[in-house]
């Protein structure tokens, strides 16, 4: 016999390894054992074909050659078997390794129940901040609905132009109804309801309550147009704006004009 068929290898080697019990005890052979085997069959081969030549020439005995040949057969059966047995080795590692990834799969799974549990404890605290951040703002909205009442109901005038109010009413004004319209100015701070829908969230909602009217300032020129609207200059693409002054068929606001404009005096 010169080979051994798969059958009679994998017998050799131990038999087949399909489970975790089989992957048990499994001889560690590896692919240094398969490269050392492989060496001793090359040895094994050489003394073999050098025997047969000295028999040929007469200087050793024919029995010597068989030997060595029959050593050097030996030695490559036993490179094939190595090899199975690495292979063999393998799978069992291989098993082994998938069975130790199960048995974590397992216990992760088990983890489960206390992310579970731990997240519906941050989910109802989220919720409690939330009715917090929310009776929050209703309390802040209702007061400032408040304030407005009281100060529609002593009827301040109307706001100037730039929405400043009169120094008659105290510089305070206050009016209007709902999220939208209702509006409390103290000089130069307009305060409005926080709205609940505001499209960058409740940071952005609480910022836009309360922000600054735009001063007036000398330098900023005014127009009153052919309509009798006083609007800002702003910018003038080819000085077409500024020719119509020119000609007379814009007026310009001197800054008397402007200081009785931003009085509300018209």
């Amino acid at each position: 016999m010169s080979t051994l068929d798969d059958g009679q290898l994998l017998d050799l080697a131990g038999g087949p390894v399909a489970t975790v019990g089989d992957a048990e005890n499994v001889e560690p052979v590896t692919a240094a054992d398969v490269e050392t085997a492989r060496q001793a069959a090359e040895q094994a081969e050489k003394a073999a074909a050098e025997s047969e030549r000295r028999a040929v020439l007469g200087k050793v005995g024919h029995g010597e050659a068989v030997s060595d040949r029959e050593a050097a057969r030996f030695a490559r059966l036993r490179v094939a078997l190595t090899q199975r047995k690495a292979e063999r080795h393998s799978q069992a590692g291989r098993i082994r390794q998938l069975d130790a990834v199960g048995q974590e799969a397992v216990k992760h799974a088990a983890l489960l129940k206390d992310l579970r549990d731990s997240t519906l404890t941050d989910l109802a605290a989220i919720e409690d901040l939330r009715k917090q951040i929310s009776k929050r703002v209703r309390d802040w909205n209702g007061q400032l609905t408040e304030l407005i009442a009281r100060g529609a109901a002593l009827n301040p005038e109307p706001l100037r132009p730039g929405s400043v109010p009169s120094p008659s009413s105290a510089h305070v004004y206050a009016g209007g109804t709902g999220a939208t319209n209702a509006v409390l100015v103290v000089r130069n701070q307009v305060l409005t309801p926080i709205r609940h829908d505001h499209p960058d969230g409740e940071i952005a909602a609480i910022d836009s309550a309360h922000r600054e009217t735009r001063q007036h300032h000398p330098a900023v020129r005014l127009i009153r147009g052919e309509n009798g609207v006083v609007i800002p200059l702003g910018r003038d693409p080819g000085g077409h704006l500024q020719r119509k002054i020119d000609k007379g068929e814009l007026h310009e606001l001197s800054l008397a004009e402007k200081r009785a404009y931003w009085r509300g005096e018209h």
